[in-house]
């Protein structure tokens, strides 16, 4: 699924749990002496009912939290399965909207409906197959499992002296947090907050589970380093291929790795080949990507681990997409370890994915600002415009030498160019797809272009912005280090 986007659900959301009267208990009636009949009073069965049809009409009217109150105020442990149908249908009506902290409740008050008309038809397997789920979600749902420590403690730590210079920096950082906030800008504020208070795991949990999580860490942090090959700590472990997305914590990873997993076989089952293309960031790659994916109806996925364009391949991952099923939205290089598994796998051709490094480095540090992930204050000086960016530059450079050398070396590495993809984009894709073998999606792709347009992350496109506001000197030390092969392949001017 890309980025943002909204599940759409067969048919409409609606009241669909309501009983018809014809379903209703009859209320008794009772002779008195005279021979006057008169109805028993209302049963507490007839309340729930009244209830539940009081909170359907409300959500038929758009008033879903007036409908959650209603049927929230019936579950005192006789409830209907109706009641949860209803209750998770109006939570999901507020979560698909917009407001997301209705999401999980949505899910769980589904569940639990799901199991309560299981347990009334005496369905075991479907039974068993909620407490399945059940147990999935309270396992990772443990308060245990990580927690967020506070930078800043109420003065049980330390001194007077000290808890007046940490009161002081603590000032500074909430009023200008708060700015950001009541400026309209809470991702960067997020960002700015986590990278402040990071996670730390908390006891409570079994070994075991730590373990694997320690090893997921290890590989991530050290995954960069050259000569070495970090993933060996979990190559081992029956860990899933990841989803679209590199550096999450160990319980996001697992949830959106699992979550793309049956997809993947499903998809595979389809015979969908594997599309692997390793790219450039910000040079269209979601766009490509995304586009191809939804085309042939797989998921996306990742192979390697650690910082994107340093980082390095799991080969167990590869193995896995070398099956098919899926399309690789990924950015490693071409590292011998890179290599090393990519033929230990069997893939002989892979697609790369390529721009001007200093249209990546000006989109890169524009993201990162736009993200509040660049530096603690947004005010840059040309100085640290001229280090950043050039060096972004050359490490950007030095990964596209890494793929040229590499087809010098007997891969068959396929370029993309950025251009091309920006002017001809149902061209370039329709020869990705019928190189790796998937054919008769001519018709579907155009169809999916025309739909989904350029995708999210897609912004001007515009391979010349840096020059606009890259000081001279910092133009020059780019250019400089770029080398002449990158430039010559990429018809580049200074």
């Amino acid at each position: 699924m890309e980025p943002d986007e909204k599940i759409e659900l067969g048919g409409e959301i609606g009241p669909v749990g309501k009983m018809e009267p014809a379903e209703r208990p009859e209320p008794q009636a009772k002779t008195e002496p005279d021979g006057k009949v008169e109805p028993e009073a209302k049963t507490e069965l007839d309340e729930k009912i009244a209830r539940l049809t009081r909170a359907n009409e409300l959500e038929v009217q758009g008033e879903f939290r007036g409908a959650i109150s209603a049927c929230e105020a019936a579950l005192d442990g006789s409830e209907l399965p109706d009641h949860f149908f209803t209750l998770a249908r109006n939570y999901f009506n507020l979560a698909h909207r917009g407001d997301e902290t209705f999401a999980w409740r949505a899910a769980f008050a589904a569940i639990e409906g799901i199991d309560r008309r299981a347990k009334e038809e005496g369905r075991a397997d479907a039974q068993f197959a909620v407490g399945i789920v059940k147990w999935v979600l309270d396992h990772f749902a443990d308060w245990h499992r990580q927690d967020v420590p506070l930078s800043y403690r109420l003065g049980w730590e330390i001194d007077e002296r000290r808890r007046q210079e940490v009161d002081s920096f603590m000032r500074t950082r909430y009023e200008e947090y708060g700015r950001m906030l009541r400026s309209a800008d809470p991702m960067a504020t997020a960002n700015r907050l986590y990278r402040f208070s990071p996670f730390i795991v908390r006891q409570g949990r079994e070994a075991p589970g730590i373990e694997h999580e320690a090893r997921f860490a290890m590989a991530n942090q050290f995954s960069q380093l050259r000569g070495v090959n970090a993933a060996e700590f979990i190559d081992g472990l029956d860990l899933p291929v990841p989803g679209g997305f590199n550096f999450q914590s160990y319980d996001r990873y697992l949830l959106t790795a699992s979550r793309m997993e049956l997809e993947r076989v499903q998809a595979r089952a389809r015979a969908v080949p594997a599309i692997v293309i390793a790219s450039m960031p910000k040079s269209g790659s979601e766009f490509l990507c995304y586009s191809i994916a939804e085309t042939m109806g797989a998921p996306i996925a990742r192979a390697s681990i650690g910082d994107p364009l340093l980082g390095v391949i799991v080969e167990s991952w590869m193995r896995e997409i070398a099956r098919g099923g899926c399309v690789l939205h990924d950015h490693f290089s071409g590292r011998p370890e890179n290599l090393a598994a990519l033929r230990a796998c069997g893939m002989e051709e892979i697609h790369v994915l390529v721009r001007d490094p200093r249209a990546v480095a000006f989109s890169l540090r524009n993201m990162e600002l736009e993200l509040g992930a660049a530096v603690e204050s947004q005010e840059e000086t040309p100085a640290d415009f001229f280090e950043n960016f050039g060096n972004t530059v050359r490490v950007i450079s030095r990964w596209l030498e890494s793929w040229l050398d590499a087809g010098d070396h007997g891969v068959k590495v396929q370029l993309v160019r950025f251009r091309d993809l920006v002017e001809r984009p149902f061209d370039v894709m329709s020869a990705i797809l019928a190189r790796s073998g998937a054919t008769g999606f001519e018709e579907k792709l155009g169809e999916t272009l025309a739909k989904r347009g350029r995708g999210s992350n897609f912004r001007k496109g515009d391979d010349n912005a840096w020059r606009r506001d890259a000081p001279p000197l910092a133009a020059l030390q780019a250019w400089r280090g770029m080398g002449p092969r990158v430039q010559e392949m990429l018809g580049l001017e200074p």
